[in-house]
Parts: structure tokens; C-alpha cells; sequence
């Protein structure tokens, strides 16, 4: 593999990611590692890393993980945190005519397989008065829609710390909130003994 096309590659993409001079000093190493080797596979454990670039363990996590996100190294975990991991850079780096694909480092050697793209979920869409009034008449509750959308609209449609998802889910939520609230109250009304058993 060609170190000044990994270089020049680097060059041009570390402004782009903001690369951190741990992030950039890890590329390096690993390349001078690689160029020393002469492998496609480099070998190297945790702490051999931290040692030579006198960082701490989670620095070495960090500039990994920021490093593989930006598609220009893999990594293939050891058996332990202190076992030697297998890097490689990935074959992308030096053709950019196949994008999806990568090389990286297994127990069997060197693999190529296509990196499969996530579908990302929907984006939620806050429903409109118009569309909870007809659920909420759909499934005969009595939920106020005014109510429901200016709750959530108030917490930024917001579940806890997360986005909402379902909304839907949300209605049939408070519909069971409100028979358990009833079913509550139903023990708390204080009895009328006056008529008798």
C-alpha cells in the first residue's frame, strides 16, 4: 500500500473532520507501524499505542473511534482490552471508485466485504389537531387533542430525554393512564355506609 496516497488522503480530509493531533498522531503511527511491517494488517495492542504516543488509554478510544468513523482505518478488536488488535486502512482510502467497500482485519486474515448502509428511521412529524381529533374518535376516547398536542408541543415532542417517536403510541398511553387514574379513584371516593349493606 502506498504511504504518500494515505498521506496526501489525510491532508485532505483531516480539516473536513477536524481531526484532533492525537486523532492525526494515531494515523501516523499506525502508517509508520504499517511501512516498518510491510503488511496489510497491522498488529499492534492498546498499549503499545498509548506508550508510543504517551497518551492515555481513553485518548487512544477516542482518536480510534473518530478515525474509523471517518472511514480511513478498521479495527478488529482483540480477546482483551490487552491483546493485540488488527488494524488495516481501508482499501477506499487509496481508490475512491469503490466507496462501500473495505478491507479489514479478522481471525482469518483479510476480507473485503461491502459495508452495508443503516437506513436511518423516520423523521417524527408532529401531528396535526386534525389528525389526533380523528385517532382519538377512532379509538372512542376521550382524550382532549388540543390537550394532547399542546403537552407535547411544550416539551418539544419530547418522551423523557427522548424524541417522540409514535404518537399514536402516546394516545393509547394516556388512554391507559386515564382507565388506571379512574380505577384509583374508584378506591379513594370515600363509601356512603348511610343506606345500609
Amino acid at each position: 500500500m502506498d504511504e504518500t496516497i494515505l498521506i496526501n488522503y489525510m491532508r485532505k480530509i483531516r480539516k473536513k473532520f477536524r481531526f484532533t493531533a492525537v486523532e492525526q498522531a494515531l494515523f501516523y503511527e499506525l502508517l509508520a507501524i504499517h511501512k516498518s511491517d510491510n503488511s496489510e494488517i497491522i498488529y499492534c495492542s492498546n498499549t503499545e499505542l498509548t506508550d508510543r504516543l504517551n497518551i492515555a488509554e481513553s485518548s487512544l478510544y477516542t482518536a480510534r473511534k473518530n478515525l474509523i468513523k471517518a472511514g480511513i482505518i478498521v479495527y478488529q478488536v482483540g480477546r482483551s482490552t490487552r491483546s493485540v488488535g488488527q488494524y488495516s486502512f481501508k482499501k477506499d482510502t487509496i481508490s475512491d471508485t469503490t466507496p462501500d467497500t473495505l478491507f479489514f482485519a479478522s481471525s482469518k486474515g483479510l476480507n473485503e466485504t461491502p459495508s452495508p448502509k443503516k437506513a436511518r428511521g423516520k423523521t417524527f412529524i408532529p401531528p396535526t389537531f386534525e389528525e389526533v381529533q380523528a385517532y382519538c374518535l377512532e379509538r372512542k376516547n376521550t382524550i382532549d387533542p388540543q390537550k394532547f398536542i399542546d403537552f407535547y408541543s411544550a416539551k418539544g415532542w419530547m418522551i423523557g430525554k427522548n424524541k417522540m417517536k409514535d404518537w399514536k403510541a402516546a394516545i393509547r398511553t394516556w388512554e391507559q393512564s386515564r382507565k388506571n387514574n379512574e380505577n384509583r379513584s374508584d378506591f379513594s371516593k370515600p363509601k356512603d355506609y348511610g343506606k345500609g349493606f
